[in-house]
């Protein structure tokens, strides 16, 4: 026999005639989130993730994760391995090599000039300035300074034999890896050579350490200027903080985890990825670690670690999540990140909810035909299983994955409880029969085992074989009968299994069966276990098999009458024997079968059947998506809208839609009543009425993978396009209809129709006039054009020396220079013009160049100028003609008239200019602008001026003052004191008269400033209230001459009016003491106060005279001489004087003695003031009180 070669390495030489088409079915992303988060990088504020463990997929983001965009690219590559950024472009480490975008992802170049025969995967990535390195197979390191145009091998002293990470800065290069404990190695050349600096470091191998042995590197990162290696083995996590000279092993906790897939610190805080037990995080350099694990759901299988400007970002084999408080707190962030992958058996239903088995993440479940999915993992070993295929399958009731069940849609898995030892290829522990539960076990109770009651209960059901002689496989069911594989034959049961008879079979077979049923056959498939194959038929319910063919079948699919097998096929290609994928179809219940797979390379079961249609999927090194309605006899391309190389590893048909399960794509959806011909095209666009001759195009809206025929008039020829949804036409003479039919792999659809008219053609003509065609430099010309069947809307286009210029008008206005060639092109708008556009005439403008210059300048007629003045300007002209222009300019606003003179009330910082308008015809500079002048205006000072009095309401013949209060005087103020509007002729600040009952005053205040508001200002205006004194007389007809001694005191009447008061010596009240008086003249004074508190006064002197001296009283007191002038004496008889007090009329003591004790003392008076005196004398008995008068 030939030698039996794997179909798989030689699909690239199948060519095979195969009609192949494509439709413009769109499938859509439907999720669920998440997927195995490969590696990360930035560039700038944009986030890459490359998804799925073998990196099928790249997404980015610009809002720091919150949501992410896969990046399409048709040439994206497959088994992206490490991704990397220099400046605007993007590498890719895959299987296949290096590949270099420049344009943000959208196109990918494959680099790889100068990798080692057969070295073409890159691992890692690291950028050294703009250096790239890239670990490649076999421990090559490759170099490459110009961008990855070309590489170099630099091994120079690199000795570990896989690299597993690698790490650079700007001056080091630092990596490591392999399984032969070599530790790290560093390059401070740029990698033309490298040394092992392991110093510090050893390998822990049956509790101790091995010296000349060093741990396994699976990851390196910094925190700050230290290093860390996270290494695998059970080796720990290691430090160096003198770039890699020394290393410590930072804590021999840091051992119990196998591997640390990633490792980086943002200075405060370290994380490690570990492959078992999620992230650990340290925040005192690496002493002690913690598990940071909080809010990451499935932490399993942490790969990566990606800091980004104060977040961490996280990822695992089932997402990518965030943390902002240094690992406390995580969150999913995977919103618009679709890239898990799909188990084979992926998505299946239970009742109205769809599941999704994911090779990473567990199991997600949704109630709304795919659009949210949840994930229900709760008791599945998501963090302690690194199983990569999380299988699922279904019974009526019951999901099975890994060894667990769940019954209740997926919120609880627990594990499976049945008597059978024995799982069926769809992953089931049982078969569901009717109402039957059927296990087979072939060890410990051996036989078929049945449950009557969903499992609570099970029964031994061997009535028909020895079961301890037989090995049991899988027990089948076609809904009638029962089938139970052994080692010695394929037995059958009627009875719900309650006999078993051995059905004459062609093979002994034991495992791999698939059985489908249709109508009245069973067809049964073998999947080649224990090398055996081909598809049987029985028709006597299991009793006889008759094999039909040699097909080695994966899946069986009946639809209607057709039932469809997928698997591999022995052909012979290019002499050898291939296990070539296909699918086969039987129309006549499984008797005959018809390969129809042609040339597309099968996914053998990523296959569904509705109907009579057969939907496939197709792998490398075509990924694609295909559908045949007539038996294969053609297929059509349906991945519209998948994302470019996508694996679907599933297909299913659930409610009326095709769902497909990818490998690190999600899950995708498409409806089944796309699949039909295309609809009637919308409204043709393109002209109802072209000219005839023109060339026209005419187009509808394209819709992907649909042909377009189309219909034109007799005379019109397509001239391209044909096929396509817009042509281009030469048009005919004919009018009539242009038709346009869709058709695609499913059919044609209806028309669409646009009538026609073609028109004749008319000719247009244009012709411009000037309105003078020699001027003076600088001045304007217009010119107008007049055109001939340019329609309503013609379009003008000016030309000046064959530039365009102006505006879409018929008059066009510029000043030209000497000759200047003017010309128009019109457009007409009228529908069918033979020459259009069409060129005018031109015209050519004579410029004469003028030879005076114009200017002007301004005068001003004041240099200082006060707020509020009134200034003039003046201007002079030079060259202006008889009859200038002017016109005056205020910070830029036109002003005044047109007049040489221009005055107007400026403000500060006023700019004014004036441009003159010469009226010579020809000159230069004109018009003509002065220089500017900018106005210096002072702030008016505000002159106050009021005046206040120092009292009012006087009585006749008082004084009164006047003060001013001023504002702005400046430095000599001159101040106009008016009395009844008279100037009283003081120039002063205050003064000073003695006014009349009436009198008005006020003042005129005069600045000396020379830049005032107002000056000079009146002051407000007090008028003087003066009351007349009152008429004082008194009538007194008493003697006013009498003796000091022999007079009595004297009562003082007659005053008038009546009420006033007598004032004088020796008066109290109205009672005049001429003893306490003492001889002499006295004035008294009698004085009247009336109601405004005036006061007269009347008087009248009294003379009182010693009449023989002054008597002395009996008592004995004696005062000589009285009047005194030097001194006094005082006697006092028969007793002795004590103390002695003299007082002036004030009742101030100006003497005293209080202690005398004799009867006789002098007093000396000669400093004492002349006038009256009360002399106090104190005896032994009795006080003495007495007048004396001083001279």
């Amino acid at each position: 026999m030939k030698k039996n070669l794997s179909f798989f390495a030689f699909i690239h030489v199948l060519i095979l005639l195969l009609s192949i088409s494509t439709v413009s079915a769109q499938w859509t992303t439907t999720g669920p989130e998440g997927g195995f988060i490969k590696c990360m990088t930035r560039s700038g504020s944009t986030l890459y993730v490359v998804t799925n463990g073998v990196g099928r997929a790249i997404y980015s983001s610009n809002d720091n994760g919150n949501t992410w965009t896969y990046l399409s690219s048709p040439t994206l590559p497959t088994d992206i391995r490490a991704i990397a950024i220099i400046g605007d472009m993007m590498f890719l480490g895959t299987g296949s090599g290096l590949y270099r975008s420049d344009d943000a992802g959208a196109s990918w170049v494959l680099k790889t000039n100068g990798f080692p025969d057969g070295g073409n995967w890159v691992n890692q990535l690291a950028v050294s300035d703009t250096t790239l390195f890239a670990a490649a197979t076999s421990s090559k390191m490759l170099r490459s300074t110009d961008y990855g145009e070309t590489w170099t091998i630099k091994n120079t002293g690199l000795t570990c034999n896989d690299i597993y990470a690698l790490v650079a800065t700007e001056t080091a290069i630092f990596t490591g890896g392999g399984s032969n404990k070599k530790g790290v190695f560093r390059s401070t050349n740029n990698g033309d050579s490298w040394q092992q600096v392991v110093t510090g470091m050893a390998y822990w191998f049956q509790n101790g350490w091995v010296q000349g042995y060093y741990p396994n590197v699976q990851s390196l990162g910094f925190n700050g200027t230290d290093l860390y290696v996270g290494s695998n083995s059970f080796q720990g996590i290691w430090k160096s903080s003198d770039n890699g000279a020394h290393w410590v092993l930072t804590n021999p906790a840091t051992r119990t985890n196998q591997w640390y897939n990633a490792i980086s610190g943002d200075g405060n805080t370290i994380f490690a990825a570990s492959l078992i037990n999620g992230v650990f995080t340290s925040t005192d350099q690496g002493a002690t670690w913690s598990a940071a694990n909080n809010g990451i759901d499935i932490y399993h299988n942490a790969r990566t670690i990606f800091l980004n400007e104060g977040t961490v970002f996280a990822g695992t084999k089932a997402g990518l999540y965030r943390t902002n408080d240094n690992g406390a707190n995580w969150t999913k962030t995977c919103t618009g990140l679709n890239g898990h992958g799909t188990a084979f058996s992926g998505i299946l239903t239970v009742g109205t909810d769809m599941f999704v088995g994911t090779t990473y993440g567990g199991v997600y479940r949704s109630s709304d035909a795919g659009n949210l999915w949840t994930a229900v993992n709760n008791g599945l070993p998501m963090n302690v299983n690194l199983s990569y295929n999380t299988a699922i399958y279904s019974n009526s009731t019951t999901l099975f994955g890994y060894d667990l069940m769940s019954t209740d849609h997926g919120d609880n898995w627990i594990p499976i409880v049945t008597p059978g030892d024995y799982v069926s290829g769809m992953g089931m522990p049982w078969t569901e029969h009717g109402t039957y539960l059927f296990a087979s076990n072939s060890t410990n109770n051996p036989g078929v085992h049945r449950s009557m009651d969903n499992g609570q209960t099970w029964e031994l059901v061997n009535n028909g074989f020895d079961p301890n002689t037989l090995s049991f496989g899988q027990v089948s069911s076609d809904g009638t009968n029962l089938y139970i594989e052994t080692d010695m034959g394929y037995y059958y049961s009627s009875d719900n299994g309650n006999t078993w008879n051995l059905g004459v079979f062609p093979l002994d077979i034991f495992v791999g069966t698939r059985i489908a049923s249709i109508n009245s056959a069973r067809i049964l498939g073998i999947g080649g276990e224990w090398g055996q194959r081909g598809i049987f038929r029985t028709t006597d319910n299991g009793a006889n098999w008759v094999q039909v063919n040699d097909f080695l079948v994966h899946k069986f699919i009946v639809s209607g009458n057709k039932i469809w097998a997928s698997g591999t096929n022995l052909e012979v290609i290019n002499g050898n024997e291939i296990e070539v994928p296909s699918i086969f179809l039987s129309q006549d219940e499984g008797q005959n079968w018809t390969k129809i797979s042609g040339a597309i390379s099968v996914s053998t079961y990523s296959i569904a059947a509705e109907n009579d249609n057969i939907y496939v999927a197709t792998y490398s090194p075509v990924f694609d998506v295909f559908r045949s309605s007539d038996n294969g006899n053609s297929w059509i391309s349906i991945s519209d809208g998948l994302n470019p190389n996508t694996e679907v590893s599933t297909l299913n048909i659930i409610n009326n839609k095709l769902f497909a399960g990818t490998q690190g794509h999600s899950v995708w959806q498409r409806n089944l009543s796309d699949f039909v011909a295309p609809a009637q095209p919308d409204q043709i666009i393109g002209s109802e009425t072209p000219c005839i001759g023109s060339s026209q195009t005419y187009s509808v809206t394209n819709v992907s993978g649909v042909t377009y025929n189309w219909q034109f008039p007799s005379g019109w020829i397509i001239t391209a396009g044909n096929g396509t949804h817009s042509v281009t036409v030469t048009v005919g003479s004919t009018g009539g209809v242009i038709a346009v039919t869709p058709s695609n792999g499913f059919g044609t659809g209806p028309s669409q129709f646009l009538v026609v008219s073609p028109a004749q053609t008319v000719e247009a003509t244009v012709s411009i006039v000037a309105d003078q065609t020699s001027v003076c430099e600088g001045t304007s010309v217009l010119f107008t054009a007049t055109p001939v069947n340019g329609g309503e809307t013609p379009v003008y286009q000016w030309y000046v020396n064959g530039i365009e210029s102006g505006e879409n008008n018929p008059v066009f206005t510029y000043i030209p220079v000497n000759n200047d060639i003017v010309s128009l092109q019109l457009t007409s708008s009228i529908g069918c013009v033979t020459n259009n556009p069409v060129q005018s005439n031109t015209i050519q403008i004579e410029v004469t160049s003028p030879t005076d210059a114009v200017s002007v300048t301004i005068n001003i007629d004041q240099s200082n100028i006060c707020e509020g003045s009134l200034v003039t300007f003046t201007a002079t002209p030079l060259n202006g003609g008889e009859t200038p222009a002017y016109q005056w300019y205020v910070n830029g606003v036109a002003s005044g008239t047109n007049s040489p003179v221009f005055g107007y009330v400026p403000t500060h910082n006023d700019v004014v200019y004036v441009v003159l308008t010469s009226s010579i015809s020809c000159v230069i500079n004109n018009p003509a602008q002065s220089d500017p002048i900018t106005l210096q205006v002072t702030t008016a000072i505000e002159v106050t001026a009021s005046i206040s009095v120092d009292q009012n309401d006087l009585c006749e013949g008082s004084e009164m003052t006047f003060f001013a209060s001023t504002s702005g005087g400046g430095t000599e103020p001159s101040y106009e004191w008016l009395i009844n509007g008279t100037s009283a002729g003081v120039n002063a600040e205050s003064f000073s008269f003695i006014p009349e009952n009436g009198d008005a005053i006020s003042l005129v205040f005069t600045s000396s400033e020379w830049c005032t508001a107002q000056n000079p200002v009146t002051s407000n205006t007090l008028v003087a209230i003066v009351n007349a004194l009152p008429e004082v007389s008194w009538n007194y007809t008493d003697p006013t001459t009498v003796c000091i001694e022999d007079w009595g005191p004297i009562t003082l009447t007659g005053g008038l009016p009546e009420g006033g008061t007598y004032t004088g010596d020796g008066v109290t009240g109205n009672i005049f003491n001429q003893a306490v008086a003492g001889v002499g003249n006295h004035i008294i004074t009698y004085s009247y106060i009336d109601a405004n508190n005036c006061s007269a006064q009347a008087q009248i002197e009294f003379i009182v005279d010693a009449c023989l001296g002054i008597t002395e009283t009996a008592n004995g007191l004696f005062v000589y001489p009285n009047p005194a002038s030097d001194n006094f004496t005082i006697k006092l008889n028969n007793q002795n004087i004590v103390g002695v007090n003299l007082y002036n009329t004030m009742g101030i003591r100006v003497y005293s003695n209080p202690s005398v004790k004799t009867s006789g003392i002098t007093v000396p008076v000669q400093n004492l003031q002349s006038g009256n005196y009360i002399l106090k004398v104190t005896s032994d008995h009795e006080t003495f009180v007495k007048t004396v008068m001083i001279k």
